[in-house]
């Protein structure tokens, strides 16, 4: 094919007289100097090609467990799927394993219809069970701890062998997720469950993933949310964004790209909550002022009070620490703190971030559970933390279950607005009755 142009392409310049000065062997060896440069050519683009997959694979092979178990973008790209009103939810329906970084173990990760993980929830609700939903990111789904040692499973137990009576704990934990996109959850997909109870577990990561996911989010004219769409993003952005997470090579250059804005902000001394690497920057012991961040962020407290109020639903705000906050070597896998935007070693001992949290829900009447205090004062705090992941170990889980249990049980059977023979008796619903 090559031969049949070059001569059509020499009968055409004899034609036009271009090739008239021109002899045989000249022509020749113009003609072989071209095919030698197309075969370094081709040579050149089918090595380039076989060093790209040589190096996928190698990062696939060496950073799979890294990727799967401590990076929560790497979880939501592959356990979520878009979602027009939360910007995105876990996929209904289906099974994935995911693997324990710590212990090398697939954990087997379950959706229900509603795209919440466990088996799938009765609607209405059965008469007689009380229901509670745990809302969250991904340290609330746990998604490489088995179900049955996710604090959302313990607290079931620890209840129902308390009150002698059927306790649902539903868990709608999703990565990424922050009170925002989990008031929305509620708004649109929970609210049908017909909680007694609602949890909204608050993470320390919270701050900077209500900045990001805000400037997606529609309100209406007095302010609250509607919904939060990634329609604002151009598909053809979203798709070669997706289309880069897809490739490992293109992870490894994000996180390049990333590691270099760390580097430079840090020289700077200006943390930007647009910097993935500095969404702890407000909990460190000299954190920058984010009050306006912070405050975006709580208000969404507020639209949650008023939306469970509607459906006589009680509100609960938990929190709990991250690890750098209760020990200077608690998840110091490969990368997990280096992700974070920390050295290894950093330890956050300051608690003014509890007590912004503390505070806002005080001034609101929404009851407030702090579990750093117990997880700071627990021994061999490291082994409360996943090694390859910012979140709980099994025995992160336990502790935190029977905090939050301890707070439900006191406040569902001695405070005056509950009867401990009908503990589905609101204060909404004594009010109305009234």
């Amino acid at each position: 094919m090559i031969r049949r142009f070059a001569n059509a392409v020499r009968a055409y310049g004899c034609e036009c007289g271009l090739f008239n000065s021109w002899s045989a062997g000249g022509y020749s060896r113009m003609m072989r100097r071209v095919f030698r440069l197309m075969l370094h050519l081709v040579g050149s683009l089918l090595l380039l090609a076989a060093i790209l997959c040589g190096t996928e694979i190698t990062l696939r092979f060496c950073e799979s467990d890294a990727d799967n178990s401590s990076n929560p973008h790497a979880l939501l790209s592959a356990l979520s799927v878009d979602s027009q009103y939360t910007h995105h939810q876990l996929k209904p329906v289906n099974s994935t394993q995911v693997r324990n970084g710590d212990t090398g173990i697939s954990v087997e990760l379950k959706t229900n219809s509603y795209g919440l993980r466990g088996d799938e929830v009765t609607v209405p609700k059965p008469s007689g069970v009380f229901r509670i939903v745990c809302l969250g990111d991904e340290s609330v789904l746990a998604p490489e701890t088995p179900k049955a040692d996710s604090f959302v499973d313990r607290l079931q137990q620890l209840l129902q062998d308390q009150w002698q009576r059927p306790v649902e704990v539903i868990n709608a934990g999703v990565p990424g997720y922050c009170p925002l996109l989990s008031y929305l959850q509620f708004k649109h997909s929970l609210l049908v469950l017909q909680p007694d109870l609602v949890i909204l577990n608050f993470d320390m990561s919270d701050v900077a993933d209500d900045y990001k996911y805000r400037r997606h989010t529609v309100v209406d004219e007095a302010g609250t949310p509607v919904a939060c769409s990634q329609a604002t993003t151009p598909n053809d952005l979203r798709s070669k964004s997706k289309l880069i997470d897809d490739f490992y090579i293109g992870r490894w250059c994000k996180r390049r790209l990333r590691d270099s804005w760390t580097s430079n902000g840090k020289e700077d001394g200006l943390p930007d909550i647009a910097n993935p690497s500095f969404r702890f920057a407000w909990i460190s012991d000299n954190p920058p002022d984010w009050s306006i961040y912070i405050r975006q962020t709580l208000s969404s407290f507020d639209h949650l009070k008023m939306l469970c109020a509607t459906v006589q639903s009680d509100l609960i705000v938990a929190t709990y620490p991250v690890p750098w906050q209760v020990s200077a070597s608690a998840s110091c896998g490969p990368n997990v703190r280096e992700s974070a935007g920390l050295d290894q070693g950093d330890h956050y001992i300051g608690s003014a971030a509890f007590q912004i949290l503390d505070h806002y829900c005080a001034a609101r009447e929404i009851a407030f559970v702090d579990a750093s205090p117990t997880f700071r004062d627990a021994s061999e705090p490291d082994s409360l933390f996943l090694e390859t992941a910012p979140r709980f170990s099994s025995r992160g889980h336990a502790v935190y279950a029977d905090v939050l249990a301890r707070f439900v049980n006191i406040r569902f059977t001695q405070s005056p607005e509950y009867r401990r023979d009908d503990l589905s008796l609101r204060p909404g619903a004594r009010a109305s009755q009234q």
